[in-house]
This record gives structure tokens, sequence and C-alpha cells, in this order.
């Protein structure tokens, strides 16, 4: 999908939204580049992220970046110059169809993909439902979602900082019932603030690291967003 976000609603709002081929969401080279650099391929980011891009309707400005939909149908925009959301704040989930116990919880976009990219590279694929909060803010929405979704096991994959530590703790306290299990073992270990960082400072050791979790699902996982079909990604 090609977004393109454009006047109103604090500077912005979607106009509308066209479809393109696969090939096309990333014609531009500058996005393929940023992706990588975060260690993550584009062909698994590309399953993922849409092109979104914005016009300033104060300054005329045009920017773009790489971004997904929230459960508020906003957008999470990422880019080496821009971070930002627009249309709403909240969190994102990527889930199976299938119903499952357990549910990975990460900060960033970033962080996430660098799960699944770690998954994909050691020939796994991710079986666990997975939340993104995109901020510590969202840590309301996040436990209120697990709560109505019947999971009994929570994996906290978080930032390594105050923040973060904040944001278990409120998990842990306000769902007494489930298990909530802190997963940033190896970022404290190597002194990371969160697995993206990790990841591109040393992906092998991180390969070869037997404190990430990773899942030996026997099913594709799926990203469900609030206004289209979720997408299949088989061939993870």
């Amino acid at each position: 999908m090609l977004y393109i976000i454009h006047n109103a609603f604090n500077k912005y709002s979607l106009l509308r939204k066209i479809k393109t081929s696969i090939l096309k969401v990333y014609y531009k080279q500058t996005l393929v580049q940023y992706v990588e650099s975060r260690g993550i391929s584009a062909n698994l980011a590309k399953r993922i992220f849409s092109e979104v891009y914005l016009r300033n309707t104060q300054t005329g400005k045009v920017m773009f970046g790489v971004g997904y939909q929230n459960q508020k149908g906003g957008f999470e925009i990422s880019s080496k110059h821009l971070k930002m959301a627009v249309n709403g704040k909240s969190i994102t989930l990527i889930n199976n169809k299938e119903k499952h116990n357990a549910v990975l919880v990460f900060e960033g976009m970033f962080d996430m993909l660098t799960y699944l990219q770690l998954a994909k590279n050691k020939n796994q694929r991710i079986k666990e439902h997975i939340i993104v909060t995109n901020s510590v803010a969202n840590v309301d929405a996040t436990r209120d979602f697990i709560k109505t979704n019947g999971y009994n096991k929570v994996l906290f994959c978080g930032d390594n900082d105050e923040a973060g530590s904040q944001c278990l703790n409120t998990l842990k306290k306000e769902l007494t019932s489930l298990t909530v299990q802190d997963c940033r073992i190896y970022l404290r270990q190597n002194q990371c603030k969160d697995f993206n960082e990790a990841w591109t400072k040393n992906s092998k050791k991180m390969l070869e690291s037997s404190e990430i979790i990773v899942a030996d699902a026997l099913k594709p996982i799926e990203i469900k967003l609030p206004t289209e079909k979720a997408k299949s990604l088989t061939s993870l």
C-alpha cells in the first residue's frame, strides 16, 4: 500500500490510499536503505510497513517514511529524519488467526521487526501474538487488550530503561493472574537500550545467545489492521 496523508487535523490527515504492486511500495531507495541500516531485510519489512507520504499544510513541506496503522486507525511513521504518529497514537497488533495463550510486548516497531528477523534467520516462525505499544504511554491500552483476549503469559520485550521498567511493573501489578516475564536479560547483559540496538551492534551474537526467546511455531503470523484485511506473512 502507498498512503498519502494531507490536510486538516493536527496539520495532517489521511486523504486516500492507493493500491500498488508490492514492488512499488519500496521504490524510494532511501527507505530501503533506512530499513536495511536498522538490520532488517526489505523483503521482511515490506510485509509489515507501507510507504507513507505527508504534507504539512502550514509549511507545504513533504515528508515520507515507512509506517503501519495502529488500532485507532492512525499511522506510526519512521524514517532517518522522522518519527511521529498521525491521526492518533495507539498499539499495533501482529497476530495469528488462531488463538494463542502467550503474547510478546515490544515498544518500538523496529524492535518487533528485529525479533521477526531473528526468527527468520534462525529458520523459525513466531507462534505468540505480538503487541507493539508504539509508546510506553500506551501501557493502559496494552493491559486492556491483554486482559480481554484470554492470554495467560506475557513476554515483555520493551526497552531497557526506566520507562520500560515502569511499563513492565504496571503490567505485573495489574495482570496478577498472568505470568509476566521480563525478556530483557540480553539487553542488560550487553548494555543495550532495545533489541534493535543490540541487533545492529552484533547480530551474530544475538543469533547465538540463549537469552533470546524465539518460538518454534508451526503457524505463520498475521498482521491485523483496523481498516484493512490482515496480511499473511507465510513466507517468513
